[in-house]
C-alpha cells in the first residue's frame, strides 16, 4: 500500500482519467516485487526481444547498490533509533508507578515472618545422611530431586565467583543467575554431555579403576554447599570429566593447551602440566573434595584423539579462606531472594549491608575529615608576606578593573523597498 501510495502522490492528485490510477497500481506492484526498477530489464527483453544495453545495465545496477546501501543502513540505526525512543520516554511508567497501575509493587515481609521462614529453612537444608540424598539423585540433570535440591543451595561451580567477587561490586547480578539462570545448551554443552560417559569409560580404562557414577553431596557442616561429581573413584578418590569444545579435534592436548593460554593450564620446566590455584575448575574441585570428605581428585581432559590427567590435592588452608565467604554471600545476599523474592515482583535484589559507600558519601566523609585536621601555626613574619602578596594581587585586580573599551558604535542598517 505504501507503494502505491508513493506512485499515486498520496492521493492527493486526481489520476482516475484514462486509466492512469492502474498503471500506477501496477508500477507499484512491480516495484514491491522487484524493488530498484529492476523490472526493466525483463520488459526491456520482452519488447525488444534482446538483453537490456551497457547504459540500462549500469543504471540498474546503481539504483539497485542504493537500494542495498539504504537497506543495511536501516537495519543498523534501528537499535539506535530504538533505543533513543526508549531513553525520550523512560520517564513515562509502563502501566503505573510502584503504588498504582496493573502491577503494584508488593512490600517485602516483616523481620518477624522473615525469622520464620529463616527457621523453616534451615530445617529444610538439614540432610541425616548423605547417601538419603545422594542415592536418589543420581540421575543429575535428568533427576527432579536434584534440581529441587540444588535450587536452594550454593553449588560448587559458582565457588570462583563468589570468592573472588570484590567488595564493591554489586551481588545482585550474580544472584539473579544463580536463582533465575535460563537454561540454555549451547554446542559446547552438548558436546560435553554427548561424550562424558565416553570420556568416563576411557578413564577407567587408562587407569584401571572403578568409578561409580554420584548424585548430589551436601557439606554436613554447612549444608547450604552443594556439589555434584562426575564420578567416585574408590573410597578416597574423585573424578572430574571435561570434553572441551574448543580442542575436539586436537591430536595433542598438551600441545593444544601450551598454544592456546585462554584455558588457563600452566606448565613446568619439566613441561608438566598443572593447575594454578586461580583457575575457576580448581575452585570447584576443591568445594568438591571438602564437602565429600574425598583427599584427591582427577581432573580427565578429554578429546577423540588424545587424552590428559591433572591429580589435585585436598587444601584444607585453601577452603578455610573461601568458606568464609561463601557463608557471607549466601546468608546476606542469596538467602533474602529465596525467602522474599523481589525478582518476580519487578523490585530491584536486596545488596548487603555491608557494601561500601557510594562516591558523594565518600566526598562528604573526606570533607569532614579535612575540616577535622589541626589548622598549621603561621608565624608573624609569614602573616605580612602573605598579607602583601594579596594585597598586590588586588591592586592588579582593581587596575584591570579600571581598564575599558570604548563602546562600539553600529551603523543602522539600510533597508531597500524592492
Amino acid at each position: 500500500m505504501n507503494q502505491f501510495c508513493k506512485t499515486s502522490g498520496g492521493k492527493r492528485i486526481d489520476f482516475a482519467k484514462a486509466g492512469s490510477i492502474g498503471r500506477r497500481a501496477k508500477i507499484a506492484a512491480l516495484a514491491y516485487q522487484q524493488p530498484a526498477q529492476q523490472w526493466h530489464k525483463e520488459v526491456n527483453k520482452f519488447v525488444t526481444g534482446r538483453s537490456p544495453t551497457t547504459p540500462l545495465r549500469k543504471f540498474l545496477s546503481r539504483r539497485n547498490n542504493e537500494h542495498l546501501k539504504r537497506i543495511k543502513r536501516r537495519q543498523i540505526f534501528s537499535k539506535e533509533k530504538e533505543r533513543r525512543k526508549q531513553k525520550k520516554y523512560s520517564h513515562v511508567p509502563k502501566g503505573g508507578d510502584k503504588n498504582y497501575g496493573d502491577f503494584p509493587e508488593k512490600p517485602d515481609i516483616t523481620e518477624e515472618m522473615y525469622q520464620i521462614l529463616l527457621s523453616d529453612h534451615m530445617n529444610k537444608l538439614l540432610v541425616n545422611n548423605n547417601d538419603d540424598l545422594e542415592i536418589p539423585t543420581r540421575g543429575q540433570a535428568s533427576s527432579e530431586r536434584w534440581r529441587e535440591e540444588k535450587s536452594f543451595r550454593l553449588s560448587s561451580s559458582y565457588f570462583k565467583q563468589v570468592a573472588n567477587r570484590r567488595s564493591s561490586t554489586l551481588f545482585s547480578n550474580l544472584v539473579k543467575r544463580i536463582l533465575y539462570g535460563d537454561r540454555i545448551e549451547t554446542k559446547a554443552m552438548r558436546y560435553g554431555l554427548a561424550n562424558e560417559d565416553v570420556a568416563r569409560n576411557q578413564y577407567k580404562i587408562q587407569n584401571g579403576v572403578l568409578v561409580s557414577k554420584c548424585g548430589l553431596f551436601v557439606d554436613p557442616n554447612n549444608p547450604f554447599l552443594c556439589t555434584s561429581p562426575d564420578g567416585l573413584v574408590g573410597s578416597e578418590g574423585l573424578v572430574e570429566v571435561k570434553c572441551p569444545y574448543t580442542a575436539r579435534e586436537a591430536k595433542s592436548l598438551q600441545e593444544f593447551y601450551e598454544g592456546n593460554k585462554k584455558f588457563g593450564l600452566k606448565f613446568k620446566e619439566n613441561k608438566e602440566v598443572f593447575l594454578p590455584t586461580s583457575h575457576k575448575f580448581f575452585y570447584q574441585i576443591q568445594g568438591q573434595l571438602n564437602i565429600t570428605n574425598r583427599k584427591w581428585c582427577d581432573l580427565f581432559l578429554w578429546c577423540r584423539e588424545d587424552s590428559l590427567t591433572i591429580r589435585i590435592e585436598r587444601d584444607e588452608t585453601f577452603w578455610k579462606n573461601i568458606l568464609p565467604k561463601l557463608k557471607h554471600f549466601y546468608f546476606h545476599c542469596l538467602l533474602p531472594e529465596i525467602l522474599d523474592p523481589r525478582v518476580p515482583r519487578g523490585m530491584p535484589i536486596r545488596e548487603p549491608n555491608t557494601m561500601p559507600l557510594n562516591k558523594d558519601k565518600k566526598r562528604n566523609i573526606a570533607t569532614q575529615k579535612d575540616d577535622e585536621k589541626p589548622k598549621p601555626i603561621i608565624s608573624e613574619n609569614e602573616k605580612k608576606t602573605i598579607t602583601e602578596n594579596n594585597s598586590n594581587k588586588t591592586m592588579k585586580v582593581e587596575k584591570k578593573e579600571k581598564t575599558y573599551y570604548s563602546k562600539r558604535i553600529r551603523k543602522p542598517k539600510v533597508i531597500f523597498d524592492l
